[in-house]
């Protein structure tokens, strides 16, 4: 009988055993946007608790506005390398996220969108509306944070003009102004952009409606493209507006609501209210030309300008042309508004039935 001898198992120490690679799965980009974006908002947290327990808000040191402004330029740079449908599905999220979380400012939306619906809208659809709103804003939110290094030649190809610049350039040619007045709707932020890529010596008029932290870092982006930009507040600001209207220059005005309080009755999607009628004093006074400009979103991530002109009724009793021409000029504004409820991103109430929450 045979006997079969076994060889000896060998053994295989560590130190002689291969080593195996394994290999890591790359961080998805949406992983990485989403905390370099909710990490600058827990700084932004942290940043407005330490404000508001020193006294900041309204008048920051010099070093923090530096530092403010400094930020804006670094995260300008950190997204302009994230591609724009991904970042929009990002600044979708946070949307959702505020949309849920403040119920004051869902509110102030709701009645605003309310009087553009009418009484009987459905529940759902107010909803969905409401949160098109917080979305489309938070989306403005990450094309301004872009601004400064964006490319305007890219932003012209992806914009559909919907009107025409030839009777804007008619009127600059001529040696007279143009006043464009707006709606907080849409991309208008990076629409405003838009214009000074044109190449117009552009003037814009705005106030301040949040902290002064927070409107001097958004003001530098918007001026950073070459407006000119004046603030309501300041002493001389019409004084200058009027000016540069009498030296032919454009200038720029959102008058969807009453900020200063000054305003006058008009009817606003069939509800009385009062919004501002300054753009046309200026315009009657100067013989400038008032254009309505609106800047939808469209479908493919592209941007939409309609431009038109508004007649300005310029004979007769002085303050019967003044409203007659806001009506003209509200009458474009609706139009458009009406559309596409959900792209008013305007987050204080526009008519005073109720108070602001």
């Amino acid at each position: 009988m045979t006997t079969v001898i076994e060889p000896p198992e060998q053994v295989v120490t560590d130190k002689e055993r291969p080593a195996v690679r394994t290999r890591r799965r790359p961080l998805s980009p949406v992983f990485i946007v989403s905390a370099v974006l909710g990490g600058l908002w827990l700084l932004w947290e942290a940043l407005k608790r330490i404000a508001l327990a020193r006294g900041w808000i309204d008048s920051p040191p010099p070093w923090l506005k530096r530092f403010g402004l400094q930020c804006s330029q670094l995260v300008s740079v950190l997204l302009l390398g994230v591609p724009r449908p991904l970042g929009y599905w990002v600044s979708d999220r946070f949307g959702d996220y505020f949309h849920h979380r403040n119920v004051h400012l869902r509110a102030n939306v709701e009645d605003n969108l309310r009087h553009v619906f009418g009484a009987d809208v459905s529940d759902a659809r107010m909803r969905g509306a409401t949160q098109r709103v917080f979305r489309m804003q938070a989306r403005n939110g990450f094309d301004l944070l872009r601004v400064p290094r964006v490319s305007l030649k890219r932003l012209d190809r992806q914009t559909r003009v919907d009107g025409d610049w030839t009777a804007v350039d008619n009127v600059l040619t001529e040696g007279r102004g143009v006043i464009l007045v707006t709606a907080h709707y849409g991309a208008f932020d990076i629409m405003g952009q838009y214009i000074a890529h044109r190449g117009y010596d552009a003037w814009l008029l705005v106030g301040r409606t949040t902290s002064r932290f927070v409107h001097d870092a958004v003001t530098y982006m918007r001026q950073s493209r070459g407006w000119h930009i004046e603030q309501v507040e300041e002493p001389n600001s019409v004084r200058h507006m009027l000016k540069a209207l009498k030296d032919g220059k454009l200038l720029g005005m959102v008058v969807d609501r009453d900020w200063t309080g000054n305003g006058v009755p008009v009817t606003f999607f069939g509800a009385q209210t009062t919004l501002p009628n300054g753009h046309i004093r200026m315009a009657l006074a100067t013989n400038a030309e008032i254009f309505t400009i609106m800047t939808p979103r469209l479908p493919g991530d592209r941007y939409g300008f309609t431009i038109r002109h508004v007649p300005l009724q310029r004979t007769g009793n002085r303050e019967a042309a003044v409203t007659e021409n806001m009506r003209r000029i509200l009458a474009n504004i609706e139009t458009t508004i009406a559309i596409d409820p959900g792209q008013w991103v305007l987050f204080r109430r526009v008519w005073h039935d109720t108070d602001d929450i």
